[in-house]
C-alpha cells in the first residue's frame, strides 16, 4: 500500500470519497498484502481514541485494556472531530475484510454515564461442495444462485454507502434495486458494479477467462489496473482474458449461459482439460487419463440435460474414442 493509498483511506474517513474511490477502498481493504500496514494504522487510531473517554480514568483504563486486547491486530486511520468513534468503528468493520471469513469484533465502550454500548460486525461466507447448487439471499434482499464448487463472502450487513461482496466460480445475481448503494461484485480483479439487475458471472479458477453475461438491467465495469469502465446492455456479455488482460464483447445464448440452474451441462469448443475441470466440479469426482486422445478436443460442443456421469461418459467416449472406469469418486479414462 503506497502512499497514494493511505492517502484515500484518509479521503474515506472525512466522508470525501467518490463512489469510484470507495470501490478502491474496498479492494485496498481485502488484500492480504495490505494487513501488516491497515493493522500499524489501526493501532495508530485506537491509541488516539483512548483519549476521548469522559468516564472515570479507572473506567477508561479498563475500557482501553478491553478494546486494545480485542484489536491488536487491527488499525485504523485517526479522524479530526467528535466523530472519530463511529468513524473507527466504521473502518474496523471493513478491515473484517481483510483479516479472514468469519473474525468478529466486539468492543464494549464506556461512555458518560457508564452505560455500555456493544457493537458486533461480521463476515460471511457460504461455500457450495462440488457438485453442489444453492440459492443465497443477502442482506439486502438480493438473490444469488450458485453454481458448484462457487464461494462468495459478503457483510452481515452492508453499509450506508455500498454494498460490497466477492466471488469465485460461477453465480448469477439477482440485484435488488437500491438507487443509494451501487452493488460491486469483486471477482479477479474486475469490478462489476449494478443498481439493480440481473446478471451471471462465470470466474473459476481453471478458466483463463472471467464471463459476465448481462440478462437485464445495465453493469459498469471497471476492468484490473483502468479506470475506465465498460457497459453491457441486456443480451450483451463480456469475456476478460486473464492472461493478456484484453476483452471482447457480444451477443449471448442465455440457454447455454443460464442453462446450469436447470441442471444442463453444455461444452462449448471445448478442450480436454475443460471438459476434465468441468466433470469434476459438476460430479465431484477425480478424473485421470491414461494415454492420448487421437481425435482433435478444442471444437467439442456438447449438451447434457440432468445427465448422469456415467452416461456423460458413454457418450464422449463414444465421440472422442475412450473407455472409462467408475470406482467411486475416482474415474480413469482409458483413451484406444
Amino acid at each position: 500500500m503506497n502512499e497514494k493509498d493511505i492517502l484515500l483511506l484518509t479521503k474515506y474517513l472525512n466522508n470525501e470519497c467518490t463512489e469510484h474511490e470507495l470501490i478502491r477502498v474496498a479492494e485496498l481493504l481485502t488484500s492480504p498484502s495490505n494487513q501488516e500496514q491497515v493493522a500499524e494504522l489501526l493501532e495508530q487510531a485506537s491509541k488516539k481514541f483512548r483519549g476521548h473517554f469522559k468516564t472515570s480514568p479507572a473506567h477508561q483504563e479498563r475500557s482501553w485494556l478491553k478494546i486494545h486486547s480485542e484489536i491488536s491486530s487491527y488499525r485504523n486511520i485517526p479522524k479530526k472531530s467528535s466523530q472519530i468513534y463511529q468513524t473507527w468503528l466504521k473502518v474496523a468493520a471493513l478491515v473484517i475484510l481483510l483479516i479472514g471469513v468469519g473474525l468478529l469484533i466486539r468492543l464494549s465502550i464506556y461512555h458518560t454515564g457508564n452505560s455500555i454500548e456493544k457493537v458486533a460486525v461480521q463476515m460471511k461466507t457460504v461455500s457450495n461442495e462440488l457438485g453442489e447448487k444453492s440459492k443465497l439471499t443477502l442482506p439486502d434482499g438480493t438473490i444469488v444462485i450458485m453454481n458448484s464448487g462457487t464461494k462468495i463472502t459478503y457483510p452481515e450487513k452492508f453499509d450506508s454507502q455500498m454494498r460490497f461482496v466477492s466471488l469465485t466460480g460461477e453465480a448469477y445475481f439477482d440485484v435488488r434495486e437500491d438507487s443509494s448503494r451501487s452493488f460491486v461484485v469483486n471477482v479477479q480483479g474486475l469490478k462489476v458494479k449494478v443498481l439493480g439487475t440481473t446478471f451471471n458471472i462465470r470466474a473459476y479458477n481453471y478458466y483463463s477467462n472471467v464471463k459476465v453475461s448481462l440478462t437485464s438491467g445495465k453493469v459498469t465495469m471497471q476492468l484490473p489496473d483502468d479506470p475506465a469502465h465498460l457497459v453491457l446492455e441486456p443480451g450483451q456479455e463480456m469475456i476478460y482474458d486473464l492472461s493478456v488482460s484484453t476483452y471482447k464483447l457480444s451477443e449471448f445464448d442465455s440457454e447455454k449461459v443460464l442453462g446450469w440452474q436447470r441442471g444442463i451441462l453444455h461444452f462449448d469448443e471445448a478442450s480436454e482439460q475443460e471438459v476434465i475441470n468441468i466433470l469434476e466440479h459438476w460430479y465431484n469426482v477425480d478424473i485421470e487419463t491414461v494415454g492420448s486422445s487421437s481425435k482433435e478436443w478444442t471444437n467439442l460442443t456438447a449438451e447434457y440435460d440432468n445427465e448422469s456421469l456415467e452416461n456423460v461418459l458413454i457418450s464422449l467416449g463414444y465421440t472422442l474414442d475412450f473407455n472409462y472406469q467408475i470406482n467411486g469418486k475416482n474415474i480413469k479414462i482409458i483413451y484406444n
